[in-house]
This record gives C-alpha cells, structure tokens and sequence, in this order.
C-alpha cells in the first residue's frame, strides 16, 4: 500500500507546529516589544493548523487502510479553535493594521486545515460504511445492501465538497506573508489532493456497487427464467448482468488508479466479487444458449461454472 499519508512532509510540519507553539515564545516575552505580541498570535495560530495537520498524517501513517484511520475529531477541533481564539485576541492589538494581511492569511490557512480534518473525517467514516456495504453483499442481502448505499453516498458527496471548498481557499490563498511563522501551504495542499484522490476513490466504488446491484437483479431474473425454461429471456437477462457487473469492475479499476492504493482493501475486494460475477454471468449466458440449441449436456456444465463462480465470489475479501 502506498504510504504518501494524507499530508506529504509531515515532519516538517511537526516542527512548524513546535516552533509556533513553543520555540518563539521565549523571544517574545524577554526580547520583542508589546506592539509586536500579535506576530505571537500569527504563529500560535499556524502552530496549532501544522500539529492538526501533523496528527492527520500519522494517523493515517499508522493505519493499514482508511476505514483503521483513527483520529480525535473533537480534540482537534479544539487545537483550530484555540488557533482562531489566539487570532482573535491579537486583532484589536495596537500594531494589529500592520498585520492585516498576515492575519487574513492565518484564517485562511486554519480553514485550509479545517476542511482536511472534517473531510478526512467523513472518509475514514464512510470506509467503514463501505465494508459493511461489501459485508450485506457477502451475506446475499441485497436489501441492506442497497440501504447502505443510500446511507453512505451522501457522506461520500459531503466529503467531496469539503475539500473542494479547502481547495478553493488554498487556491485563492496567498500563504507567502505567512512563511516567517512556519506555514506549510505545499504539504498541506499535498495532503488535499491525497484526500481528493481518496473522495474520487470512494464515489467510484460507490457507483460500481450500484451496478453490482443492478447487475445482481439481472442475474436473479435471468436464473428463474431458466427455471421456468424461458432460455431466450435468460440470455438477455444474463448479458445485461454481465454487462452491469463489467461497468463495476471500470468503477473499482478507476478507484484503484485514483486512489493509488490508499483504498486498496475495499478496491481488491469490489474487483474479486464484480470479477467472479462477471464471470458467473457469462457462464450462465453460455448455459442459456446451449440449452436453446439443445445441448443440454453442455448447458449444464456452463450452469455448474457459473455456480461455482457464484460460492467463489462469497470468499472475496475473507
């Protein structure tokens, strides 16, 4: 599994965050004048951005994959909100028009760190959506597994557009005045298009299980057309099933491309089951033909193929 993290650098960024915590406070209370106590603010407010972003990074630097992410949301949101209160309480100071701009940018650059934290947030959430979709799908109930579909899309979309908007403000952010006070604007914007990567990822996934469904209903008409000897319907329930479950498998190959293995449990278990569907539909297809020109020995070795292509899919992911 690729290790590049949700935040590139992030060493870097832990010794910003105890420089703007800690380091500079020693020079600001024996040596720089009052009138300067808001530089102090500036950088206790990146300090508190670079550690969120820090722990960010090892968190996901610890974990075997995204749905193991484990990090403390509120404790976090606590770190940003004392960066945005040490802003606020140097902005009436008596040298505070001075620093317009390097205060308008520390605000920009918490809000950066925000929409990673909450964004991240929401995905390792949904990762452990997703394996309990994969596991309804395991156990052949196709009614939860379509609940859980509509129940993590949503979360999927929210994420999503989290981190566009943290895009957007790094984009429009101008982080050099914040340089002197230990801003890492290029490993945070890594870390938002490690974060994008693993939203695009995710919806991609999401939409191949959509077809996996589709293609599952298929499959199940296309079955009980055979039973009742309907073999012409059952081809063309049968190709429509394989057609549905090799989209899937474009979805699940797009998120592995994506993603560059940062979903790399949930993406080789969605490639087993759409791959064995795939190839138990086309057997059943192939059953369906022959039983229409009545080779009936060779229709029941294609149906037995596809069965055994059906038990092997429920070991995917085990």
């Amino acid at each position: 599994m690729r290790r590049r993290g949700f935040i590139a650098g992030a060493g870097g960024l832990a010794a910003a965050a105890f420089a703007g915590c800690l380091g500079n406070e020693q020079v600001a209370l024996s040596e720089r004048p009052p009138e300067n106590d808001v530089e102090d603010g500036i950088r206790t407010a990146i300090g508190e951005a670079n550690t969120v972003a820090f722990e960010l990074a090892s968190a996901r630097e610890q974990a075997d994959d995204t749905s193991q992410v484990e990090i403390d949301v509120a404790a976090l949101e606590e770190q940003l909100a004392s960066g945005r209160q040490a802003l606020d309480a140097v902005t009436d100071a008596e040298a505070a028009e001075e620093y317009e701009t390097e205060i308008a940018a520390a605000r920009s650059y918490l809000d950066v760190v925000a929409g990673l934290l909450q964004g991240t947030a929401t995905l390792v959430d949904a990762a452990g959506q997703i394996q309990g979709l994969e596991s309804t799908l395991q156990a052949q109930d196709f009614d939860a597994a379509a609940q859980a579909l509509d129940d993590v899309e949503p979360d999927i979309e929210s994420a999503g557009t989290t981190i566009s908007d943290a895009q957007t403000t790094a984009d429009e952010l101008d982080a050099d005045p914040l340089d002197p006070y230990g801003a890492k604007m290029g490993e945070l914007e890594d870390g938002l298009a490690t974060v994008q990567d693993v939203s695009a990822g995710s919806d991609e996934l999401i939409t191949g299980y959509q077809s996996v469904l589709t293609g599952r209903s298929a499959l199940e008409d296309g079955r009980a057309a055979i039973e009742s000897g309907d073999f012409a319907t059952a081809e063309s329930e049968f190709q429509a099933a394989q057609s549905s479950f090799s989209t899937a498998t474009g979805h699940f190959e797009t998120a592995e491309t994506a993603t560059d293995g940062e979903l790399d449990t949930e993406v080789q278990t969605a490639l087993c089951r759409s791959g064995g569907l795939t190839d138990a539909a086309g057997h059943f297809e192939a059953s369906a033909i022959a039983a229409q020109e009545r080779r009936l020995g060779d229709a029941q070795t294609e149906r037995a193929a596809g069965q055994n292509d059906l038990d092997g899919v429920t070991e995917c992911g085990q």
